[in-house]
């Protein structure tokens, strides 16, 4: 895309007071040359908004919502609230390096939707054990009903043109972590253009799903089923 395009960076931020202001300074470096927003939309019931104040970095929104909203229901949020000609997700634990962001605006030069892997071969992730595990079961189970041929779904960092992640946005029905999916799905029924980029990643503490990769991963499988049932396997 070129240069000059406006980014809006939606971050979905649930109870992230303690990582949300490290992952803007990293951020800000990286966005000063173009014009940019960062839209950090807090769900839960800790002090995200003050600390994103007290971040300090200029270009931020910070949209409150007292009420759980569940990522998908927090990315919609944000999506429909963006100014930018490209939409990038981004989660709030800065879990990929900031300085990975050229490479997903660059693929958007050809693609209209742009998706971080951490499971290419040429991709740089460190994970735990029960964590790939977790993802290599999953991965097979979303191509076994969807028939999407990513490796990593789940990846909080995504690239949209903003025209494209504002259509697909208003259609999704998910709410909170197969969101992804079903944007996938849609996009992939639309006959978008969508391409996977090998990312650096480093799994970071104090996450949901790091401490009940278990259980969470369960709650993702549930709720991919039923997610499949919702398109009548269409």
């Amino acid at each position: 895309m070129a240069k000059n395009r406006a980014i809006s960076i939606v971050i979905p931020a649930y109870n992230e007071e303690k990582r949300i202001g490290p992952t803007l300074r990293e951020l800000a470096p990286v966005l000063r040359k173009r014009p940019y927003e960062i839209i950090v939309v807090a769900d839960g019931q800790d002090d995200t908004p003050a600390a994103v104040k007290k971040s300090g970095i200029r270009n931020v929104r910070i949209l409150p919502h007292r009420n759980r909203l569940g990522k998908g229901g927090a990315l919609n949020s944000g999506i429909a609230s963006a100014k930018g000609n490209v939409i990038v997700i981004y989660d709030a634990d800065g879990a990929m390096p900031a300085t990975e962001l050229p490479k997903l605006l660059s693929a958007l030069e050809h693609h209209d939707i742009a998706i971080g892997t951490r499971y290419s071969s040429e991709s740089h992730a460190a994970l735990t054990p029960l964590r790939k595990i977790a993802a290599w079961s999953f991965n097979r189970f979303v191509r076994l009903l969807f028939n999407l041929p990513f490796s990593d779904t789940q990846c909080g960092f995504k690239a949209f043109r903003a025209s494209v992640a504002k259509d697909l946005s208003a259609r999704t029905q998910q709410r909170r972590f197969v969101w992804d999916v079903e944007m996938l799905y849609l996009a992939k029924k639309e006959g978008l253009r969508v391409v996977e980029v090998p990312i650096e990643w480093e799994e970071k503490d104090g996450g949901d799903l790091a401490k009940n990769t278990l259980k969470s991963t369960w709650k993702i499988f549930r709720d991919t089923l039923k997610l499949r049932g919702q398109y009548r396997w269409n």
